[in-house]
């Protein structure tokens, strides 16, 4: 319920901008999932990517 607003909020703040909310936002993951971060689990570049999920348990389709 609360994530589509929060995503909203987030894009309209331009908070993927703001270079302190970044880091704010890796600190409270490194918190959450010390061991994650520890295996650069949230470390993703999806540069020139195509079909690209990120995440557990996703579901796929392409259809070329």
């Amino acid at each position: 319920m609360w994530e589509a607003r929060l995503v909203r909020a987030l894009r309209q703040s331009n908070a993927d901008q703001d270079s302190e909310a970044l880091a704010l936002a890796g600190r409270l993951v490194s918190l959450v999932d010390p061991a994650g971060v520890a295996e650069g689990r949230y470390v993703v570049d999806a540069r020139d990517a195509k079909g690209v999920q990120v995440g557990d348990r996703n579901v796929q389709v392409n259809r070329f």
